[in-house]
């Protein structure tokens, strides 16, 4: 779409550039001036030539495109200030709402019972072992496996 935009732009700059090559002689040679009189107010401009006219509309024209293209600028920023505002407002009833229902869900028939068993007299490692199924607390404890094995090998001799 860019592309397209820029070689919108390049023939119509050609297509200009074209028309004031064909008339330059009226455009620079032919100069004109401009009045306005209106009741008690009468003012004549200098003579100019037909181009500087013509480049004094087509800068009034940007210039009230312009100021047209900023005012509406700023009522889109007013708009979008007023948008991101009830974004916010909305985001924060939402977390309140995702917090009432965690909380609503939390209900005493949902929620597990504490364990009465001796594992809460465990210390942390072995709590995390008691978690592990029986072949994880096997390779875990190897040398620990190796080291009994070896000390019932000697009871064993010395019976």
């Amino acid at each position: 779409m860019k592309k397209l935009k820029i070689l919108l732009l390049l023939i119509i700059l050609a297509l200009l550039g074209f028309f004031i090559y064909q008339n330059m002689d009226y455009l620079i040679k032919t100069e004109e001036t401009v009045g306005i009189h209106f009741r008690s107010f009468d003012w004549t401009s200098p003579a100019l030539p037909v181009l500087v006219y013509w480049g004094i509309c087509f800068a009034a024209g940007l210039l009230i495109a312009g100021i047209r293209g900023f005012a509406k600028a700023f009522v889109l920023g007013r708009e979008l200030k007023k948008k991101n505002l009830i974004i916010q407002e909305q985001e924060i009833q939402i977390s309140d709402l995702n917090t009432r229902i965690n909380d609503l869900t939390r209900t005493p028939a949902n929620t597990p019972a504490p364990s009465v068993s001796g594992d809460s007299q465990l210390p942390e490692k072995d709590k995390d072992d008691a978690n592990w199924p029986a072949s994880d607390k096997m390779e875990t404890s190897g040398e620990q496996a190796q080291e009994k094995t070896a000390s019932s090998d000697e009871e064993n001799k010395n019976a």
